[in-house]
């Protein structure tokens, strides 16, 4: 074999590897991540070493058997809590109902504050204060809740 330039011989080694084996597995979707690594290690102009090459398996190794714990417990959830239409259909009316008797303003601020913005992102957002955006929020959660509840 031709001598590789630097960096090249560990990306042809594990391309090897992975081409002598006939499965697919964890440790072959870790070697993938590697190659994808390799390349971006000699696009960055820093050859990879074989101890990194090593890591850079485990590690996507690890992913892909973390994914897989994700997508089984995410199967497990959606058997124990079937979705039939009438229930999509109860849901979007109920919906309905507190966008007209709340507001789609109060409500949209929930939901933002639901999603993961922060107070003080929407509080900048909004031109409030954030103990002011936090009460109405409250307020607004307190509503929801009474016309959930048929009250």
């Amino acid at each position: 074999m031709k001598k590789l330039a630097d960096g090249w011989n560990e990306y042809y080694h594990t391309q090897s590897e992975l081409i002598e084996s006939h499965s697919v597995n964890d440790i072959n979707w870790g070697k993938e991540h590697a190659l994808d690594r390799i390349v971006d290690d000699m696009q960055n102009g820093a050859p990879p070493q074989r101890s990194n090459v090593e890591r850079y398996i485990r590690t996507g190794d690890r992913r892909n058997r973390h994914r897989r714990s994700i997508l089984r417990k995410r199967r497990a959830l959606l058997e124990e809590y079937p979705q039939d239409v009438m229930q999509s259909y109860e849901a979007a009316l109920l919906l309905r109902e507190l966008f007209e008797k709340i507001g789609r303003r109060e409500l949209e601020v929930v939901l933002q504050v639901g999603s993961g913005h922060s107070y003080r992102d929407l509080a900048v957002y909004y031109g409030v204060s954030v103990l002011a955006l936090r009460q109405r929020v409250s307020r607004t959660r307190s509503k929801a809740k009474k016309i959930v509840k048929g009250d």
